[in-house]
């Protein structure tokens, strides 16, 4: 009886020095499962903070590079110079003086200048035998090479002569038209700056030109006293805002007359 309780205080000393030693190794393995675990999250943070560090570090890197190819392409751009030589509306006008082949603003193609004929055999002022073809093209040549409207007007003045008319053979003339007579003229040599026998169709045919541009001409020279005016064709500038001054004459003429009430009040 007494051996049965021996093995049974023994069995149980070993079962508590067992359990005893299960849960001590249970406890080292969680402990070191933890210290682990808490490495592996320091290490984890610390690679975290390295990449936030390393990337912000990237993102000023970048930033500074952006700079560096801003302040290259600042350096390397320059503001556009203005070319009024290429506009459309000068090159237009450029064409036209020169008699080359332009397109209007109708988006009509007008056709270049040349060299019209001389009048027909017919002719009582003999035209073709006056001059020659060559020396007709050595003055239409001359005069569209100027390219310039106000030097082309000066070499038509050159040609034109002008003079009061002897008599009228019409009285439906009004005032205001220029009573006077044009006579066009034609330097049969180079030397020679005015031919005194009068050619209106030819000088007119030769230049490839209207009795219009003539008629223009014969008013410049009459307003300037002698010599074509400059051309001040597209020189007036856009003022949309009146002046002030302008603006109180007008309050002010408005007030001398007397105010009525409105037709619908009456």
């Amino acid at each position: 009886m007494e051996q049965r309780l021996v093995k049974k205080h023994v069995l149980l000393v070993y079962l508590a020095l067992t359990v005893s030693a299960m849960m001590v190794s249970v406890g080292y393995s969680v402990d070191k499962t933890a210290r682990h675990s808490d490495a592996n999250d320091q290490e984890n943070r610390e690679e975290i903070q390295g990449n936030i560090i390393g990337s912000g570090n990237t993102s000023d890197t970048e930033n500074e590079e952006n700079e560096d190819l801003n302040a290259i392409s600042k350096k390397n751009t320059r503001k556009r110079k203005a070319n009024p030589n290429m506009w459309k509306r000068n090159v237009i006008k450029s064409r036209r003086n020169s008699g080359e082949s332009y397109q209007n603003g109708k988006g009509k193609t007008v056709p270049t200048r040349i060299l019209k004929p001389p009048c027909s055999e017919t002719c009582r002022l003999k035209c073709t035998s006056k001059i020659s073809l060559h020396r007709r093209q050595e003055i239409f040549d001359e005069y569209w090479g100027l390219g310039d409207i106000t030097r082309q007007r000066d070499f038509i003045f050159k040609y034109v002569d002008f003079r009061m008319k002897e008599r009228e053979r019409s009285s439906k003339i009004s005032e205001d038209e220029v009573k006077e007579s044009r006579r066009l003229y034609i330097s049969t040599t180079y030397q020679q700056t005015r031919k005194k026998t009068s050619l209106p169709n030819l000088f007119l045919s030769t230049l490839c030109i209207s009795h219009q541009i003539v008629k223009t001409v014969a008013k410049k020279i009459k307003d300037a006293s002698g010599s074509a005016d400059v051309n001040r064709r597209g020189k007036v500038q856009c003022n949309p805002m009146l002046p002030d001054a302008v603006k109180q004459s007008i309050r002010s003429h408005t007030k001398f007359f007397k105010p009525i009430e409105s037709h619908y009040c009456r």
